[in-house]
């Protein structure tokens, strides 16, 4: 992975950026890849796997690097309403790196997605409602809903109790043109991040007789997840992944990488079926 420098009139971050070998004339998707607090750019690349699958299937990868004078903690700041909003804060620089990237390789621009854990999911699902048109689906794994808080207790709060939009904020989750494909994870163990917000993510998706729900097991000694396939009254799709006795960890992920759970089922692989299914042409395959 290479490291880069964007900036614009909000602020500037680094990201790094995987190629594959098989990068040439052809565009490639693009996955940006959030990180979560305490975490950085290469861990994550680390434990999530991300990169192995992206050698696979000839896809670019972002990942974007919240420094800590931004956060004391590496955190996205998805609660504060100055990075709530398209054109502001850190979805403005997020999107701009996307946009650098596009501009600089060749990138099938119908085929860009956005992933992150934790706070890094919460601001995926800010960056898929704030940039519906730059981003074709969302991968969440162990966040939170877009709107869910307005500054930090409001966040410890949703993160406790799994309450979307606790003080009033469900406006705001409504702000998004269009909604677009969501894949969650989370564990129903998480003690960091209560597991209802998953679904509180989906509640545009949850209409019954569109909900098919199968047990899905794993590996022998790994966790038995419970899929919910959930399609929004537009006819877009949604999965829901509850792993059962998961902690606040990236699923199936690699142990040298922190945050993560190597029994589970593969979230990376899963989101990147996902995704490559997707497209902004089409919400389906």
């Amino acid at each position: 992975m290479k490291s880069y420098r964007y900036s614009n009139t909000q602020g500037e971050r680094e990201y790094l950026l995987f190629v594959p070998k098989g990068y040439g004339s052809k565009p490639l998707p693009l996955i940006v890849m959030l990180h979560g607090c305490k975490q950085d750019a290469v861990d994550f690349s680390l434990g999530t796997g991300m990169n192995v699958l992206a050698e696979q299937e000839e896809c670019l990868v972002a990942y974007p690097i919240q420094p800590r004078r931004a956060s004391h903690a590496k955190c996205w700041n998805w609660y504060q309403p100055q990075h709530q909003h398209r054109g502001l804060g850190e979805p403005s620089i997020l999107a701009g790196i996307t946009q650098e990237i596009m501009t600089n390789f060749k990138v099938d621009v119908t085929r860009i997605y956005v992933a992150g854990l934790s706070a890094g999911g919460a601001m995926a699902a800010v960056m898929i409602h704030t940039y519906p048109d730059l981003y074709a689906a969302a991968g969440i794994h162990s966040g939170l809903p877009y709107g869910s808080a307005s500054g930090l207790l409001s966040a410890l709060g949703a993160m406790k109790m799994g309450i979307s939009a606790p003080f009033g904020l469900s406006a705001i989750a409504t702000l998004a043109s269009e909604e677009r494909p969501l894949i969650v994870f989370h564990g129903d163990l998480d003690g960091t991040v209560h597991p209802l917000n998953g679904w509180e993510l989906l509640k545009g998706f949850d209409r019954g007789d569109a909900t098919v729900s199968e047990e899905i097991a794993d590996q022998a000694d790994g966790r038995r997840s419970t899929l919910s396939i959930m399609e929004s009254a537009d006819g877009i799709d949604a999965e829901h992944w509850s792993v059962h006795g998961a902690p606040h960890a990236w699923a199936g992920g690699n142990k040298n990488g922190s945050y993560t759970d190597a029994n589970g089922p593969n979230a990376s692989a899963e989101m990147m079926r996902f995704f490559l299914a997707h497209s902004l042409q089409s919400t389906g395959a």
